[in-house]
């Protein structure tokens, strides 16, 4: 791959990065964007993994909200692509001035992202799907380093849990790093 400093990072689990490989392109996520919100493809220049990328689970009545051990897990895997600066160049001020996005979801974002030691500044977008060939390399996170993917990156996806822990668990793991009641 080039150089860090010339490189995007597109950073994703296991499980999402099999439906991008089969699909062989990054799409805009709409995930948990409200209904008139533009959907973007996100990227950062840090080379360090993004913890606003950490997943959530809704458990019963609460939403859990892993650690990146915990991400790692649920996830079968941490993975990021890396692609030109020139595929992502819309910035975190461009997104929040062309989303269309709720101020009230700006604010909780960055200020969510500043709280886990992400800068939004470092945020890149592409409001188009990103397709394989705009694509760098694919790496994945083993023994506390990123290395490059084979080809054939589906063989280091992580098998499934055959039972998924109890939020306690979970959290006896290091895997939680927030439970949040989703009541009122």
């Amino acid at each position: 791959m080039t150089a860090q400093a010339d490189v995007l990072w597109h950073y994703t689990t296991g499980v999402n990065v099999l439906k991008i490989l089969g699909s062989e392109e990054i799409v805009p996520s709409r995930g948990w964007l409200p209904p008139g919100v533009r959907p973007a493809v996100w990227f950062t220049r840090s080379p360090e993994w993004d913890a606003t990328a950490d997943k959530t689970r809704k458990r019963g009545l609460c939403e859990i909200l892993f650690t990146t051990r915990g991400t790692e897990a649920v996830g079968r895997g941490l993975f990021r692509i890396g692609a030109r600066p020139e595929t992502a160049p819309a910035t975190w001020t461009d997104y929040r001035r062309d989303s269309h996005a709720p101020a009230a979801l700006l604010r909780g974002l960055a200020d969510t992202a500043r709280k886990q030691g992400v800068s939004p500044s470092d945020w890149r977008i592409s409001w188009d799907p990103v397709p394989r060939h705009a694509w760098l390399g694919v790496e994945v996170w083993r023994e506390d380093a990123w290395i490059p993917a084979p080809e054939s990156a589906s063989a280091l996806v992580l098998p499934p849990e055959v039972r998924v822990p109890s939020t306690d668990e979970m959290r006896s793991l290091g895997w939680v790093k927030d439970v949040r009641d989703r009541v009122g």
